[in-house]
């Protein structure tokens, strides 16, 4: 009864819905569903764009740009990160990749698991920032269960990737060791 009357004296008449948060929450999807993939072969887990996190640093300048069929993050500086959370569904090794662009021979990412770093590796030259392709950045051992699987920049250059998305499939592979703790 008392919280009854807490609420019941709550003035609201300055309450009111932005008309422009309306407008936002009724949109339609900027971009088509995760439909809009390609369909992963079995067991792979395709980490979209709409299950991300980003994670721009202090003066980061990270973005979805979205003027494009599917979607991708650009405008990368250095200490942006983007995170997923997924399930590995058993213990093993998977490799984790990157749909990524790029028009320069000396782009590094670093790729932390669980605040891990994993790996740094150096990236492809697509030739083109538009010229999406397939880059496997490792193997990891990873045990059944939740993890986190942050990308950022490890290089010093004005330019960074294009990413449309990330996956993790079951490997064959032996496993890359992690670096260090982040």
């Amino acid at each position: 009864d008392a919280i009854k009357l807490a609420f019941s004296r709550l003035d609201s008449t300055n309450s009111t819905v932005h008309p422009g948060m309306r407008e936002a929450l009724s949109a339609p999807v900027r971009w088509a569903p995760d439909a809009s993939l390609p369909k992963p072969a079995p067991d792979t887990i395709l980490l979209s764009l709409r299950e991300a996190y980003l994670l721009p640093a202090e003066k980061g300048s990270l973005a979805v740009e979205w003027d494009h069929d599917l979607p991708n993050v650009g405008s990368w500086k250095k200490g942006d990160r983007i995170a997923w959370k997924f399930a590995a569904a058993g213990n093993g090794v998977c490799e984790i990749g990157l749909r990524m662009a790029n028009d320069m021979d000396s782009n590094v990412a670093q790729v932390w698991i669980d605040g891990l770093r994993a790996a740094t590796a150096q990236l492809p030259n697509t030739h083109g920032w538009q010229n999406f392709q397939d880059h496997p950045i490792g193997n990891f051992m990873l045990a059944e269960g939740r993890h986190v699987i942050e990308v950022g920049q490890a290089d010093d250059h004005d330019r960074f990737i294009n990413l449309q998305y990330a996956w993790v499939r079951p490997s064959a592979a032996a496993a890359t060791a992690c670096a260090e703790d982040e």
